[in-house]
């Protein structure tokens, strides 16, 4: 095993829980209360946001504004060209805000009150609420008019967002579903039974399984024909989705990756270690170079595996390695919400 091109960002003081990518800056959210705004050219932190009285589980992002969600029961809209001015605060969740995602000019955010939420963001208010899940809400994804939502009661939820209604409940996984990720018409999701499901969006059928992670699956993002996923055995995995390549395993983190984004040729995870790494990765043909160049090891390392003859796991033996692709245009950004440290007893798969 080999040292990897990978660079750790430090700063935070607690958990790393979230990550959003806008323009040549990295937004991570964290236990500590703050978001610190990374400049990814330089490596250096620039802002620290200072608004939220707990946790901060959730970001997501506009060109213009930065959305955090909390502990505290509240959303925070930060303004990018004046980050030390005071946030405006949206109101309406009764618990913890776990999960943000933005669509159009709408946000929707997802609760520990087991609601989600759809806002208006030229109005700064909410107009629907979308219940139905028995169990706090871990993650959202859309694909065209379609919401998807994942709980810890072990279930995926589609919700049509034209007309304001359910549509579909996935069900498969064996535990609380914790990260979701759409690629065509696919959708991933990751839960504490460890495994990967890929569900065919058409059929609404578990149509593959990936397996080889020891622990939840608490963060995914696609980059082009790859997956990644984060997990709490503290490792990341790459999948190649079209069973062409081997697959391989980021190791480097001290605690459980909870949150994973990517730019250019570039993937970053947050872990609860504290630290945000930033690992070279396969060119998708959809991102430029920027950024990071190669780092040092710091102790970090790549292992690559060989395929199974089911393209649904992949094996942990193989070659030393990580595959450096083309460079191109646009950027990949996956985000996925941390669950909260107290919630990670309800899990039964250690």
């Amino acid at each position: 095993m080999t040292d990897s091109s990978v660079y750790t960002l430090r700063g935070h003081t607690q958990d790393v829980t979230s990550l959003a990518i806008v323009g040549d800056y990295l937004y991570s959210g964290s236990a500590d209360k703050t978001i610190i705004q990374w400049d990814l050219p330089s490596k250096k932190s620039v802002a620290t946001l200072n608004g939220h009285t707990s946790k901060i589980y959730t970001l997501a992002a506009t060109n213009a504004y930065l959305y955090s969600g909390s502990d505290d029961m509240s959303i925070k809209r930060w303004d990018l060209g004046q980050t030390q001015s005071t946030p405006v605060t949206l109101l309406a969740h009764s618990s913890a805000v776990d999960s943000l995602i933005i669509k159009d000019n709408n946000l929707f955010s997802g609760s520990a009150d087991k609601t989600i939420l759809q806002w208006d963001l030229a109005k700064n208010s909410y107009s629907s609420n979308f219940t139905g899940h028995t169990d706090f809400i871990t993650a959202l994804a859309y694909k065209d008019n379609y919401l998807y939502s994942a709980s810890n009661d072990g279930t995926i939820r589609s919700w049509n967002l034209i007309k304001s209604e359910p549509v579909y409940s996935f069900t498969g996984h064996t535990g609380g579903v914790y990260s979701l990720a759409i690629k065509d018409n696919y959708l991933y999701s990751g839960g504490a039974d460890k495994l990967i499901k890929k569900w065919d969006l058409s059929t609404k059928a578990n149509v593959d399984t990936f397996s080889g992670h020891q622990f939840t699956v608490y963060s995914l993002a696609v980059d082009g024909n790859y997956l990644y996923s984060g997990s709490g055995d503290r490792t990341i995995k790459r999948w190649d989705l079209t069973g062409k390549e081997s697959g391989a395993t980021y190791q480097g983190h001290g605690d459980y990756v909870y949150a994973l984004a990517i730019k250019d040729n570039f993937l970053y995870s947050a872990s609860k270690d504290a630290t945000i790494r930033v690992w070279n990765i396969p060119g998708s043909g959809n991102s430029s170079g920027n950024g990071f160049g190669n780092g040092s090891g710091n102790g970090a390392s790549v292992t690559t595996s060989d395929k199974s003859s089911n393209a649904s796991s992949l094996s942990t033996a193989g070659f030393i390695g990580i595959i450096i692709g083309a460079l191109a245009l646009v950027a990949v950004v996956g985000v996925f919400a941390y669950r909260r440290s107290r919630r990670l007893t309800l899990l039964s798969y250690q």
